[in-house]
């Protein structure tokens, strides 16, 4: 790697863009580019350019990148007490061409004074003997709103805006009058004095006009990645507070003002916070016939409205780039994932695939919920697939919805950077109710898919196991595990069933009292053939596994001692062996606490007395031993079989090779078809 000498920096306007003169840019070896370090040290950048203090912020529309630019980025380093910016970034350089790079910031640096928003709008904040202070709103006149934005480097001055289109809280004590000449240079000839009566005051805030006109004309609209709804007014980019009037024929007008048909999604986000543009709207009221948001009804934000929690927000989308899923190699209820989209088909290679974009994916078939499943990869030649980036959330509806959206239709004819041979996602849905852990297992903790209500294992026997377990597709029923064999919070509610219930949401809730740290749990009867009840085994990473009701799961350590361990290890090695414990694992085992009282001298550990007055509930850490001799394991790994039907072409050059741990399969006898277990 060719090592650069220490760049040289400046602000610059990138390229005439409307935030003026707020981009830095790096010279190096004869070479610029604007600069392009994540999680750099933001003080170290602005104390580099001549400055006390500074931030970097996110562009206000995604519109507005500069483009015909060069780009220098590096790696930052971790910490806070770096003085440049070659001190807090690791020396391997890149410089980039050719593209655009969207992780690009704005810089705002200051000495006196701030706003503590997003850099060109927010509350005023002022150095005062070292700290911030808010500045009193009442002593702002014109020429001092227009010095403070100056000082930011916004040369057109600025505007009084109401101090709740910011969330944020501040102490009345630390408001200050400032009090500058009638024609003052610049804010060093400014004095401050602090407001000992604050009784019915004001805290000031400001917006600093851009440097050029927005690229969108008078009550222009565009959309974030995130999907938040930004406006224009006066000149300056805001978002609408989301109140009972943002709802979906509001959201209607935004797509058809964007250009897109009437397939749309009305959303939230918690977006309201520093570091984002101010909220001009407290609402917006529209019929959904107008074509542009400038004929609703929208109420400006005041002094006296109180900060709304959540921003509009609106995904848009047209009806012939609707994406339609199928699941493929299992069931109506699980498989992997095919998706057609604009007449091309291909299984989904997801770039994150976790609880929510199951969620969501299973939510398009017309189910409630969901959550990843594993199944073998599909690597045959021929193979096509969509290849999606995208973040949802837990309200998201449709795929369309979810957040940073990006589409690649890959082919053997159009490879993919994303090696989509290894990534088939595959889900598990579930309609009113659901298991609650790994979504590979057949146990865990029973809760309400709509509402994330658990339930409480007092009055949850066999009846409400065996309703539970058939409702998520285990045709055989379950059984009811021990009390907090797994450890979560909030109280649960109580049922209890006459058995002819079709679902656990159908049986009355009881008012009988719970123990808010005991939560049904129940294990689904699958095909699996497990080893008899109080097997036991140990794991690669030295933990001791035991079959409880059908499944393996691990041991709780709180009681554990050397003589528990020694009996293991002579149970298993035929040897002696120490205790020890191990934490949380990425395997989600159940968690049995075996409160055993062993002497060290009994031929396996089920011979040891049990402390039946050990409270029942869940732990942090597991029971784990090293035997004298050589150790038993069992690898922790997904292994899977194939549902009937599919067959696997032999790896490629940088697939697994047959016989290696990615190629070993089990069945699981999972309800209505074969499919991945976990193999503990």
């Amino acid at each position: 790697m060719f090592i650069y000498t220490d760049g040289v920096y400046h602000l610059v306007n990138g390229g005439g863009n409307i935030l003026g003169n707020h981009f830095v840019e790096r010279s190096s070896e004869n070479q610029n580019g604007l600069l392009v370090v994540d999680d750099i040290n933001q003080n170290a950048v602005c104390a580099n350019l001549g400055f006390k203090g500074g931030s970097m912020y996110d562009l206000p529309s995604p519109g507005l990148l500069p483009t015909n630019q060069a780009y220098w980025t590096a790696t930052a380093k971790e910490g806070s007490s770096f003085s440049s910016i070659e001190s807090s970034v690791n020396n391997d350089w890149q410089r980039v061409t050719g593209k655009v790079l969207d992780n690009l910031k704005t810089t705002v640096c200051y000495n006196t004074a701030y706003l503590q928003g997003n850099g060109y709008a927010g509350l005023v904040k002022y150095i005062v003997n070292g700290n911030q202070v808010m500045i009193n709103k009442a002593s702002l006149n014109q020429v001092e709103i227009n010095l403070i934005c100056s000082h930011l480097g916004f040369s057109k001055g600025g505007i009084i805006v109401p101090a709740t289109m910011f969330k944020s809280d501040y102490d009345n004590d630390d408001i200050y009058d400032l009090n500058c000449d009638q024609t003052p240079t610049n804010l060093s000839t400014c004095t401050t004095t602090r407001v000992n009566d604050q009784t019915n005051i004001k805290v000031a805030a400001i917006s600093c006009k851009l440097d050029n006109p927005l690229p969108v004309g008078v009550m222009g609209v565009f959309l974030n990645k995130k999907g938040i709804v930004h406006v224009n007014k006066d000149e300056l980019p805001g978002r609408i507070c989301n109140s009972d009037s943002w709802n979906d024929k509001a959201a209607t007008v935004v797509c058809k003002q964007l250009g897109f048909d009437t397939a749309i999604l009305s959303t939230e986000r918690t977006e309201y916070d520093n570091g984002n543009p101010p909220v001009w709207f407290k609402s917006i009221t529209c019929q959904g016939t107008e074509s542009s948001i400038k004929d609703c009804t929208l109420v400006p934000i005041s002094e006296t409205d109180q900060n709304c929690e959540k921003v509009a927000a609106v995904m848009c989308y047209n009806m012939a780039d609707k994406a339609t899923f199928s699941l493929v190699d299992g069931n109506s209820r699980f498989g992997r994932v095919k998706i057609t989209r604009g007449g091309k088909e291909g299984f989904l290679c997801l770039a994150k695939m976790d609880e929510e974009e199951a969620a969501t994916i299973c939510k398009e078939l017309g189910f409630q919920d969901g959550d990843e499943w594993s199944m073998a990869p599909v690597v045959a030649a021929g193979t096509s697939w969509w290849s999606v980036s995208t973040n949802c959330g837990g309200d998201s509806e449709v795929i369309e919805s979810c957040e940073g959206q990006t589409w690649e239709y890959v082919t053997p004819s159009n490879p993919s950077t994303s090696d989509c041979s290894w990534k088939t996602a595959a889900v598990y849905c579930y309609s009113r109710v659901r298991l609650e852990t790994a979504p590979y297992l057949s146990y865990g903790v029973v809760r309400n898919s709509l509402t994330k209500v658990r339930f409480s294992s007092n009055s949850f026997g066999e009846k409400e196991a065996t309703i539970g377990c058939k409702e998520m597709g285990f045709s055989k029923g379950g059984k009811v595990f021990p009390s907090g064999t797994f450890k979560k919070s909030k109280t649960p509610i109580a049922i209890r069933c006459a058995g002819t219930e079709q679902s656990l949401l159908d049986c009355p809730v009881i008012n009988e009292a719970t123990d808010k740290n005991l939560f049904a749990s129940v294990s689904c009867t699958t095909d699996d053939v497990v080893p008899a009840e109080g097997s036991m085994k140990i794991n690669d990473d030295y933990r001791v596994l035991i079959v409880r009701s059908g499944v393996w799961g691990g041991l709780c350590a709180e009681s554990w001692t050397t003589n528990d361990a020694a009996v293991v290890c002579r149970q298993l090695t035929g040897s002696g062996g120490k205790a020890t414990k191990r934490g949380k694992s990425d395997v989600k085992y159940a968690t049995f606490k075996e409160p055993w009282t062993c002497s060290g001298s009994e031929s396996k550990l089920t011979d040891c007395p049990v402390d039946s007055s050990a409270v029942d509930q869940a732990c942090d850490d597991y029971a784990a031993v090293y035997c004298d001799n050589q150790q038993v394991t069992a690898v922790d790994k997904l292994v899977y079989t194939l549902p009937p039907g599919v067959v696997i072409n032999q790896p490629t050059s940088s697939s697994p090779a047959p016989g290696t741990l990615s190629s070993l399969f089990i069945s699981n006898g999972h309800p209505e078809n074969t499919v991945p277990h976990l193999f503990l």
